[in-house]
C-alpha cells in the first residue's frame, strides 16, 4: 500500500473544505484545507485547462511541501464539483440545478461505494458533499498524466476492448451480488431518487409540450425525437415503457452498478485496461448496467453480430467471480428490456448533460437497438 492510500485509508477522505463555487476558488491554500492531511500544504497551484462540456471540472497543477511529496500525492489533479456560479444552466429560482443529482451521485460513488468496491477509477484525495447547499466536489488524479486515453461518443469499442469492459462490470457487480437492501441502504434510496428523476426530468418533461417545459424550468431539455420513426413519438408510451422497465429489471439480480456506463465516461489505461469514470453508484438490476453498456458503446453493425457472445462472456465472468448467473435465455429477456433504459435516457437529454452530437449519435445508436430487440414488445407495452 502507498503512503498516499494508506493516508486515504485513515479517514482523510472526507473533507471539511467549503464548497468552491467558482474555478477561480480553487488555489493553493483551498486545496490545503481540502486534501487536510497534517503536515501537508500546497504551496502553488496552477489552473491548466477548464473542462467545458459541463462547467463543473477544472486541471490543476499542485506543488507540494516536502510533506506532500513524502505523501506521494498526485502533481496533476482534476477537480469536479458543483461550481454553480460558472455553469450557464443554472437557474437560482429551482431548488436543484441540472447537474446537482449527477454531482450528488458521483460524490457519494466517491466518499462511499468506491471506498468497498474493487473497481478501476481515478484515485480520489478528498471529496464533500454538503446536503444543505446541493453542492460538493471531488478531488482525483488527472489519469491523463499516467496517459490515460478518454474514449468519446464516436470511439465505438472494438470486441477485445468490450470485452475487457464486460469483464470489469462482472467483476465489480458480483461484489455486491443480490445484496441485501440492509447492507446497501443508501445505494437503494439514491436508485429510487434516481429513477424520479429519470422519469420526471426526461420521460415526463419530454412528453410535455414547450411552454409546459418552460414552465418547469426545463427549457434546455434536448429532444431527439425528430431524428427517429414515428414508432417512437408517442411520449405516453415512453412512460409506460419506463415504469415497465423498472418492473422487469427489478425481477433481475440486483447489484452495486457504475449507473452511467456511455462512452465518454469509460477510460483505457495506458496498459490497455478498462477504467470507469463520472460514476453513479446505486444498485439496479444488472441488465440496466449491461444493456446501457452494450448499446451505447458499440456500433449498432457490431453490436448485432456480437451482443449475444458478450452476454454470455459476462455470464460466465459472473461466474469466475464468485456470483451465480441466470440462464442465457433469462439473460438474453433482461438484455432486451434493459436496452430500453438507453433510450429513455438519450432521447431527451439535456444540453447541460452532453453536446448535441452526443445525444443525437447516442439517441438513434439506442433507438436502433429498441428496434432490433424489439424492446417495446419484450416490455408488453
Amino acid at each position: 500500500m502507498s503512503k498516499q492510500d494508506q493516508a486515504l485509508a485513515t479517514g482523510h477522505l472526507i473533507s471539511a473544505a467549503r464548497v468552491p463555487e467558482l474555478f477561480a476558488d480553487v488555489t493553493a491554500d483551498w486545496l490545503t484545507a481540502a486534501i487536510g492531511l497534517e503536515g501537508v500544504e500546497v504551496i502553488a497551484c496552477e489552473h491548466t485547462a477548464m473542462h467545458q462540456t459541463k462547467h463543473n471540472k477544472t486541471r490543476v497543477s499542485a506543488t507540494y511541501n516536502d510533506a506532500g511529496r513524502r505523501f506521494g500525492l498526485p502533481d496533476r489533479l482534476v477537480i469536479k464539483g458543483s461550481f454553480h456560479a460558472e455553469n450557464p444552466y443554472n437557474d437560482r429560482a429551482l431548488p436543484d440545478q441540472p447537474l446537482d443529482v449527477g454531482n450528488w451521485l458521483e460524490t457519494m460513488s466517491y466518499l462511499e461505494v468506491l471506498p468497498r468496491l474493487r473497481a478501476p477509477a481515478p484515485s480520489c484525495l478528498a471529496a464533500r458533499w454538503d446536503h444543505e447547499a446541493r453542492a460538493g466536489f471531488i478531488i482525483m488524479e488527472d489519469l491523463a498524466a499516467k496517459g490515460a486515453r478518454f474514449l468519446d461518443v464516436m470511439d465505438t469499442l472494438s470486441f477485445g476492448e468490450a470485452a475487457g469492459f464486460v469483464d470489469a462490470l462482472a467483476k465489480m457487480h458480483a461484489q455486491y451480488w443480490d445484496a441485501d437492501e440492509q447492507t446497501m441502504t443508501g445505494l437503494v434510496q439514491r436508485s429510487r431518487e434516481l429513477r424520479e428523476a429519470v422519469l420526471v426530468n426526461f420521460v415526463q418533461l419530454g412528453a410535455a409540450s414547450r411552454e409546459e417545459r418552460a414552465r418547469a424550468g426545463a427549457a434546455t431539455i434536448g429532444s431527439q425525437d425528430h431524428l427517429l420513426p414515428r414508432m417512437f413519438h408517442d411520449k405516453q408510451r415512453h412512460m409506460l415503457a419506463a415504469r415497465r422497465m423498472f418492473e422487469v429489471t427489478d425481477s433481475f439480480t440486483r447489484c452495486v452498478v457504475h449507473g452511467d456506463e456511455h462512452l465518454r465516461n469509460l477510460y483505457l489505461s495506458a496498459d490497455g485496461s478498462p477504467g470507469f469514470l463520472d460514476w453513479c453508484a446505486r444498485m439496479e438490476g444488472w441488465p440496466l448496467s449491461l444493456g446501457y453498456f452494450l448499446v451505447n458503446c458499440l456500433d449498432p453493425l457490431d453490436r448485432r453480430e456480437w451482443e449475444r457472445p458478450l452476454l454470455a462472456h459476462y455470464l460466465s465472468r459472473l461466474q469466475v467471480h464468485g456470483a451465480t448467473p441466470p440462464g442465457l435465455e433469462d439473460a438474453w429477456f433482461g438484455y432486451r428490456c434493459g436496452a430500453m433504459f438507453a433510450f429513455l435516457v438519450w432521447v431527451n437529454n439535456r444540453a447541460a448533460w452532453q453536446p448535441a452530437e452526443t445525444n443525437a449519435a447516442c439517441t438513434v445508436r439506442a433507438a436502433t437497438a429498441v428496434m432490433d430487440l424489439d424492446s417495446f414488445a419484450a416490455l408488453g407495452v
